[in-house]
């Protein structure tokens, strides 16, 4: 998802509408907060969810792994795990 900006208002119900389509078993939303008009308001960062049957995670916003190596490392470490099913 990238991240949250008005252009994205207009554009939640096609997102969804591609996440039913695709089924994708995880959902990875690295915009630091869920937008609203995605109505997952439950969702928590770094606390992987399951939701309609997808289990959706959500990061930190990319911009703010910027010059953070180690940060974005730990990251990419645990998402591999939450990939990898574990």
């Amino acid at each position: 998802l990238f991240p949250y900006t008005t252009l994205f208002r207009s554009d939640a119900r096609m997102f969804l509408s591609g996440i039913a389509a695709l089924k994708p078993e995880s959902v990875i939303l690295m915009c630091g907060q869920v937008p609203p008009e995605l109505g997952l308001a439950e969702l928590r960062p770094l606390s992987p969810s399951i939701v309609h049957g997808h289990r959706y995670v959500v990061t930190p916003h990319v911009d703010d792994l910027i010059g953070e190596p180690q940060r974005y490392a730990q990251l990419i470490t645990f998402l591999k795990s939450i990939i990898a099913g574990r």
